[in-house]
């Protein structure tokens, strides 16, 4: 069991989420914007994005090493990183 979660499911058309969370809502943007640090310079993720309405998003962080494991249902880093910075901007 990860020490810290963020659960996202996002609505795409509503451009809406809804998150579950054990991280105090105000370090959900913070840990959210150190997660996609660590994807910079990951590369192009040519992958075709999976079309859905509402896309899944797991996020976690075991504190011991800080170490993230992130899973979706988008289909593309690209799209599952553009969400997260959704989240993070409207979570401030």
């Amino acid at each position: 069991m990860p020490e810290l979660f963020i659960r996202i499911a996002y609505d795409i058309d509503r451009d809406k989420a809804k998150i579950d969370t054990n991280v105090r809502s105000d370090r959900v943007n913070e840990m959210i914007s150190e997660y996609l640090r660590t994807q910079i310079g990951g590369g192009e993720d040519r992958r075709k994005a999976t079309e859905r309405k509402v896309y899944h998003i797991n996020l976690e962080l075991e504190l011991d090493g800080d170490v993230f494991r992130v899973s979706d249902d988008t289909g593309n880093r690209s799209l599952r990183d553009g969400i997260l910075m959704r989240v993070a901007a409207s979570v401030d």
